[in-house]
C-alpha cells in the first residue's frame, strides 16, 4: 500500500500521477456516463411537456436533444477533470487574462459551452415546432402548420444573435450595449445589405396572409410548374413535373404572374386537328360527331367539348379540338389525353381521313 501512495505521489510536470489518473478517470467516467445521464435527464424535462406533447414520442424528442445533451455532460466532466491539473511553472505560462495559451483554451471552452447551450434551445425549439405541427395537422390546419415552420426559422434566427451577442459579452468581454447602438447608426447601410433577403420574407409573409397555395399544389410560377414541396423563410421550394428541384425566391413568386393549378376542378384540353381537302364534307362531319361523342361518353370528361370545323386552310381543313378532363391530377390528365388521342387515330381510319399539315410536321398541334 506504502508503495502505491509513493507512486502516486510521484510528481511528472509539477503535478502528481495520482492527479492525472484522477483526471483521466473523469474523462472516461464522462465518456462513460453522457449518454446516460443525457438520457436522465431527457425524460425528467419529456415528463413535464408530456401534457402538451400532442401525441410526439419520447423518442423524438430523445432524437432532438440527445446529441447536445451528451455534450453538455461530457464538458462539465472535461471541466472537473482538469480541474485537478495545472500548468508546470516551468512553461512561464502567463495568466488566463493575458493572452496566451490559458486564455485561448479558457475561451475555447467557454465558446463551446455556451454554444451548446444555444443548441439545446434550438433543439427545444424544434421540438416545439413539430409539437404545433402534431397538433395543427390534426385539425387540418394545413397553411398554419407552414407558419409554424417559419416561424420556428425566425425564433432561431433570434436565438442565434442573441447567442452571438453573448459570447460577445462574456467571453470576449466586448461592450454589447455600444455594438447595438452602432447598429441603430449603421442601420441604414445593413437595410439596404439586407434588401434582398427582407424583400423575401415579407413576401413570405404575403403568402401566408393571401394563402394562394399550399404545400402539395401544383402551381405554375412564369416558366415553372410543379409541386409545392415547402414554403421557407427565403424561398419556396417546387418539384417540376420532370422531377427537378427549383428554389424559386418569395419575391418572385409574389411579384410573377402566379397560376394554382390545384385549386381548378378541371384541366384544360385544346389542340387543332388538319386534314386533307380531299376529305369529303359529309365524312368530316360524321368523324366529328363521333369524336365528340367519344369525348363526351369518357369516363374523366365533362359534356362540354366542342369540335367545331374552325377553318378552310390554304391546303387542309382545320378542326379545333376543346374539352375538360375532371382531375386535378397530372396523371390521370394525361392518361386521358393519351386515350382520346388513340381514339382519333381510330377514327379518322374509321372513315379513311389523312391527315395534312401546312406549317408544322406534326399531327396534332395545340392551340
Amino acid at each position: 500500500m506504502d508503495q502505491i501512495n509513493e507512486f502516486l505521489q510521484q510528481s511528472f510536470l509539477d503535478n502528481t500521477i495520482g492527479k492525472y489518473i484522477l483526471t483521466l478517470l473523469f474523462i472516461i467516467a464522462g465518456l462513460a456516463l453522457n449518454k446516460l445521464l443525457a438520457g436522465l435527464l431527457g425524460r425528467i424535462i419529456y415528463r413535464f411537456l408530456k401534457k402538451a406533447s400532442h401525441g410526439v414520442s419520447i423518442k423524438m424528442f430523445f432524437q432532438l436533444i440527445r446529441r447536445p445533451f451528451r455534450l453538455f455532460f461530457m464538458l462539465i466532466f472535461i471541466y472537473i477533470a482538469f480541474d485537478y491539473i495545472h500548468f508546470p511553472k516551468e512553461w512561464n505560462l502567463v495568466a488566463p487574462d493575458e493572452f496566451g495559451l490559458r486564455m485561448i483554451l479558457q475561451k475555447a471552452y467557454q465558446i463551446v459551452f455556451i454554444s451548446d447551450i444555444i443548441w439545446m434551445f434550438l433543439k427545444t425549439i424544434d421540438y416545439f415546432g413539430i409539437v404545433f405541427k402534431k397538433r395543427l395537422s390534426k385539425e387540418s390546419q394545413t397553411m398554419n402548420e407552414q407558419m409554424v415552420s417559419i416561424a420556428v426559422d425566425i425564433i432561431k434566427i433570434v436565438l442565434l444573435i442573441f447567442g452571438g451577442f453573448i459570447i460577445l459579452g462574456s467571453v470576449f468581454n466586448v461592450n454589447v450595449g455600444s455594438i447595438i447602438a452602432g447598429l441603430g447608426i449603421g442601420g441604414l447601410a445593413i437595410a439596404l445589405a439586407a434588401k434582398e433577403t427582407l424583400e423575401n420574407l415579407f413576401g413570405s409573409f404575403t403568402i401566408f396572409l393571401d394563402k394562394p397555395f399550399m404545400v402539395g399544389d401544383l402551381i405554375q410560377v412564369g416558366e415553372t410548374k410543379g409541386n409545392v414541396e415547402k414554403i421557407g423563410f427565403r424561398s419556396t421550394r417546387i418539384r417540376t413535373l420532370d422531377k427537378k428541384f427549383v428554389t424559386v425566391p418569395n419575391k418572385l413568386v409574389i411579384d410573377s404572374h402566379l397560376i394554382n393549378l390545384t385549386q381548378r376542378n378541371e384541366q384544360r384540353a385544346s389542340f387543332n386537328l388538319f386534314f386533307k381537302q380531299n376529305s369529303a364534307a359529309k365524312t368530316i362531319q360524321l368523324f366529328m360527331a363521333d369524336l365528340k361523342k367519344h369525348i363526351d361518353e369518357h369516363c374523366d370528361t365533362n359534356d362540354d367539348s366542342m369540335v367545331i370545323f374552325m377553318d378552310i386552310e390554304k391546303n387542309a381543313y382545320k378542326i379545333s379540338v376543346l374539352y375538360f378532363v375532371k382531375t386535378t391530377d397530372w396523371n390521370i390528365y394525361t392518361k386521358a389525353k393519351e386515350n382520346i388521342n388513340f381514339k382519333i387515330f381510330e377514327i379518322a381510319n374509321t372513315y379513311h381521313l389523312e391527315f395534312d399539315f401546312p406549317e408544322t410536321n406534326y399531327l396534332i398541334t395545340p392551340e
